[in-house]
């Protein structure tokens, strides 16, 4: 039971309602991020949640995990949202029961509202008919929205198409996170077509999925003349040599590209590895190709100057006062080590 004391906190203009139900959610009315743990939201709850959150101006981040989320419960929801004009970020992670058809209601209220950059509906077991409400939400939903995370739901082949239709009409989406969606090569072909639409995607995260080489083949097509695309994540998706081939043939004549993640999976070949060289021809001296668990970024000074080392330990190094060669060898020159160099890691 909720105390007077408690209620009193919250402003006069809302119901009694609308009071309770912010108090057994442990909201702070002035706080700028809404937080809610397993909440149910069924269409009498998203009703008085809905009508509260349309009276707060405060609100930036709205934050439901682990939340149940009927159909009847996420339209309500949707329709605050929509009139919402303060929100900038909406994430919905490990919802029970959102739906494609819940996805869709989220999706046209994002049609209309003009502020959310954020949406993440990540770790919510979405089906390949999401994709429907995704594609809207692409093609018509306001420019404000830069992020959309949908790693680990089941997009697959059928969801993948839908979503890859909507990039090819969006201009404005920056990052996409697909991580862990059981995107196969058949998958790419969808999304190699969406990436050749008037966009300026930047960051796409593939992690996790199941390109294998014929998907690398893809990429690498794309690569040679995508200019928009800075950072790309491949990690685990049993990407072999002649894959590794593919991606470095499309790097050679790429100039937007700064890091490329792959992550720790089997040996490829070295090609992947020694690209780095053709990416910057006057750099004559840009070496030092390694194998290491992980990511790199790649630097963009034009001016530093290299050796090779013969190990990462050294690389560490602040200086190279340890080293029997003779090196100059500053921090602004380090991180143009591994400029245009690309790292697939090896297996542990």
């Amino acid at each position: 039971m909720a105390m007077a004391s408690d209620l009193d906190s919250y402003p006069a203009e809302l119901s009694m309602d609308e009071k309770t139900l912010l108090c057994k959610l442990k909201i702070k009315w002035e706080s700028s991020t809404w937080s809610i743990r397993h909440a149910k939201f069924d269409e009498k709850t998203a009703i008085v949640f809905g009508q509260a959150l349309q009276h707060s101006i405060g609100v930036k981040q709205l934050e439901l995990k682990y939340c149940q989320l009927a159909d009847s419960g996420t339209y309500h929801l949707a329709l605050a949202v929509q009139s919402n004009m303060s929100l900038i970020k909406l994430q919905l992670q490990f919802a029970h029961n959102l739906s494609a058809q819940g996805v869709e209601y989220l999706a046209k209220a994002l049609t209309v509202n003009s502020t959310v950059q954020t949406l993440d509906l990540s770790k919510n077991k979405l089906p390949p008919e999401a994709g429907k409400g995704l594609q809207l939400l692409l093609e018509r939903g306001s420019t404000s929205l830069t992020l959309l995370d949908l790693s680990y739901n089941h997009l697959g082949v059928q969801g993948t198409r839908a979503l890859a239709c909507g990039l090819l009409q969006n201009t404005s989406l920056q990052q996409l996170k697909l991580c862990s969606n059981e995107i196969t090569a058949v998958g790419m072909v969808h999304l190699v077509a969406g990436l050749k639409g008037p966009t300026c995607l930047s960051h796409l995260d593939l992690y996790f999925n199941k390109l294998g080489d014929a998907g690398a083949r893809l990429i690498g097509a794309v690569l040679k003349e995508n200019n928009s695309l800075t950072v790309l994540k491949l990690g685990l998706n049993d990407i072999g040599d002649e894959g590794a081939k593919h991606l470095a043939n499309g790097l050679k004549d790429n100039t937007s590209l700064l890091e490329i993640e792959c992550g720790r999976q089997q040996p490829v070949d070295v090609s992947l590895c020694l690209v780095s060289e053709r990416f910057r021809p006057s750099i004559k001296s840009a070496g030092q190709q390694y194998w290491h668990h992980g990511h790199t970024k790649l630097g963009e000074s034009p001016s530093a100057q290299y050796h090779s080392h013969d190990s990462i330990a050294h690389q560490e190094q602040t200086g190279c006062s340890s080293c029997s060669k003779s090196c100059k060898s500053t921090q602004s020159q380090r991180d143009y080590g591994v400029t245009r160099r690309i790292i697939q890691s090896h297996g542990s």
